[in-house]
């Protein structure tokens, strides 16, 4: 697990400062500082001996990264993903169970955070994220969580389809947009913390319940997708807290 992470943190940071030098340039000074706070940090992390807090961290950091970007007006580069070459396979499930667990804890926080210090005006509003609000994130991100958690299980997840089979122009929100699709899954702003809660509760269960060497007849290696599922979170997760950091909100 630990080659695999640092592969992935390595193509990540890569990939990010390609990024960057392709577009620096397009964004205002101080959005740049922005970044370049976030970069400062993520250098800190290079000697962390436990690889999974690292790695999440710095997914986490990336996603600032992306939100920053997007909020300027960018399309954000999707670091989420897996497209590390050649792939690692993963086995064993300890880590990933400790990585659902650090998953629920996560979404608690910025919950718990989002409650605290952010109005249903702002939690509602056009923020410059790709899915418009904060709102929009949160929806994207939990329809992710439900889709992996249910086709996991080889249940239909067609339904969701028309959430991502679609232009780009389509599924992301621009700074003029007044709604997008992603917000209405869940509308109401206390059922989705609640539905977020329990999702992160059933994908920990999930884990919990796999085989030691994980062991499956799905066709993708299954170890990827019990990482990506977390690290989706992770990178949307850092998304949101670039919003509210740009609004000189205390985390």
């Amino acid at each position: 697990m630990d080659d695999f992470l640092v592969r992935y943190n390595d193509w990540a940071n890569h990939k990010q400062k390609e990024h960057l030098a392709t577009h620096a340039g397009k964004v205002s000074q101080e959005t740049m500082i922005l970044v370049q706070e976030e970069l400062n940090a993520l250098g800190t992390l290079t000697n962390t001996s436990n690889k999974l807090n690292a790695t999440n961290t710095a997914t986490t950091l990336r996603g600032k990264i992306s939100g920053f970007l997007s909020i300027a007006g960018l399309k954000p580069l999707a670091l989420d993903a897996l497209y590390v070459r050649p792939l690692l396979p993963i086995t064993g499930k300890a880590l990933f169970v400790e990585h659902a667990q650090q998953n629920m804890v996560e979404y608690d926080s910025l919950l718990l955070l989002l409650d605290d210090k952010v109005s249903d005006e702002l939690y509602h509003s056009n923020t410059g994220l790709c899915f418009r609000s904060i709102h929009g994130t949160l929806n994207h991100m939990l329809i992710g969580d439900i889709v992996w958690y249910e086709r996991l299980q080889g249940r239909d997840v067609s339904r969701f389809d028309r959430y991502w089979k679609r232009p780009d122009e389509e599924m992301y929100a621009t700074k003029d947009s007044e709604q997008i699709d992603w917000e209405d899954f869940v509308s109401d702003r206390k059922e989705m913390a609640a539905s977020i809660r329990k999702q992160a509760v059933l994908w920990k269960e999930f884990v919990e319940g796999l085989n030691e060497t994980l062991e499956s007849s799905y066709k993708k290696n299954l170890g990827h997708v019990l990482f990506h599922v977390v690290n989706h979170g992770m990178h949307h997760r850092g998304q949101v807290y670039a919003v509210l950091k740009m609004l000189s909100i205390d985390l």
